[in-house]
């Protein structure tokens, strides 16, 4: 991401004086750091707005329970529907 990076040149960096990054694939630290342009690149934000109104309609936008849902039961709600799939009443 940086405008001096180039692995024609050694320690792969056009600028003399910097010292060498042996493990690029973690987080380092360069003095002549400067961004390359478009080397970041936006991601693509209609995907992630169909996705998140999806999610919304599935799990509701508050993601805590709806004013009209009902109180919860003061019974165990696994053991009802345990006892429903075996025909328990």
């Amino acid at each position: 991401m940086c405008v001096d990076y180039d692995t024609r040149v050694a320690k792969h960096c056009r600028e003399p004086t910097a010292e060498e990054v042996n493990n690029k694939m973690q987080a380092n630290f360069c003095d002549h750091f400067k961004p390359r342009e478009g080397a970041y690149v936006a991601p693509n934000t209609a995907e992630q707005s169909k996705a998140r109104s999806e999610l919304e309609g599935l799990f509701g936008k508050g993601g805590g329970p709806k004013p009209a849902d009902p109180p919860p039961a003061t019974t165990d709600p696994a053991r009802a529907e345990l006892d429903k799939l075996f025909g328990k009443k």
